[in-house]
């Protein structure tokens, strides 16, 4: 690692760090407080979708119960869950630190989006499939890249890309965004058979099974859960594409590597983290809600794409090159 590099890294754990500091200084907020609420009545006796009524998958609720059961049940169970949430985050950075020896940057918006600037949203569903998605993105930039992985690595980024959906079951249009722009950019459906994408169908496969047998009310009353749910007023498209700064932050995004995609390399790099940038904000349409919770994991990527584009060797035109600069300043 150059000296840059390891000044650059320091920096950003010394950010990291501050930031959890005032991560654990905060109030939890609503929807963590409620799951583990949640949890807490289940180590009760309480059930799922018959006791417990909220529009969340199963895992939602059983990723909460050690910390509620480690908790007590009392204030201290948040302090517990912050420190699973962060065991998670850096377990999850050293698989994508084998995947990104190439893409330094992917670490640093890793990082930050995961650890440094989720703020009030650190610890929902969102968040958590977000950071649990990255790896499985990042083999596939460091795959269009010419890297290659070891297929222990696959495995395990397609799993966890399969967990972060088995919580957000929405933002399955990510890893089907990453294997459609594989399959076009390879000419070939064969991508498919990659260890990642099997080892991601099987274990949703799994995860549906499990939740299924072990939480039947999840079919019995779950549906009219999530109908009642949807029947609540919801913005319109125009308002969800419009109205909210996460959204904002998503447009600038896109239409910076609209505009910059063709000045840069790798090209590739960018293709793969716009197609999950909208693939996020697709995800978040499909619910129909203009929550910052929602829209997060599509703002983490779009930050991570800024960075990307910022960082990236210019090709030809200056003036591109001038106004990028100006971009990456607005940053």
């Amino acid at each position: 690692m150059h000296a840059a590099h390891r000044v650059a890294a320091a920096l950003l754990g010394a950010v990291a760090a501050l930031a959890l500091i005032g991560q654990f200084r905060m109030p939890l907020t609503s929807d963590v407080a409620f799951h583990l609420d949640a949890a807490r009545r289940m180590l009760d006796g309480a059930v799922p979708y018959r006791d417990v009524a909220a529009p969340e998958t199963p895992f939602v609720f059983w990723a909460s119960v050690p910390a509620a059961g480690a908790g007590g049940g009392g204030p201290f169970a948040g302090t517990v869950f912050r420190c699973m949430v962060v065991g998670l985050v850096l377990a999850v950075l050293a698989l994508v630190w084998q995947v990104t020896r190439a893409a330094p940057v992917l670490r640093a918006g890793y990082v930050l989006m995961a650890l440094a600037l989720p703020v009030w949203y650190f610890g929902t569903p969102e968040h958590l499939a977000f950071v649990l998605l990255v790896p499985y993105v990042a083999l596939a930039v460091a795959r269009l890249e010419g890297e290659e992985g070891s297929t222990g690595v696959a495995v395990g980024a397609g799993a966890l890309a399969a967990a972060g959906v088995a919580l957000e079951p929405a933002l399955a249009v990510v890893p089907l965004a990453v294997l459609a722009l594989e399959a076009w950019l390879a000419r070939s459906a064969r991508v498919v058979s990659a260890p990642e994408h099997v080892a991601l169908g099987a274990a949703l496969a799994v995860a549906v099974a499990v939740a299924v047998v072990a939480v039947p009310e999840l079919l019995e009353t779950g549906p009219g859960l999530w109908s009642a749910w949807r029947a609540l007023p919801r913005p319109s498209i125009g308002t969800l594409l419009t109205g909210d700064i996460h959204v904002w932050v998503v447009w600038f995004a896109l239409g910076a590597a609209l505009v910059f995609g063709r000045t840069v390399a790798p090209r590739r790099r960018i293709a793969v983290l716009a197609a999950v940038t909208a693939a996020g904000l697709a995800a978040a349409l499909l619910q129909r809600s203009g929550d910052g919770p929602d829209l997060f994991p599509a703002a983490a990527f779009a930050v991570v794409l800024l960075l990307a584009l910022a960082v990236a060797a210019p090709i030809g035109r200056s003036r591109l090159v001038a106004l990028r600069r100006v971009t990456a300043a607005l940053l």
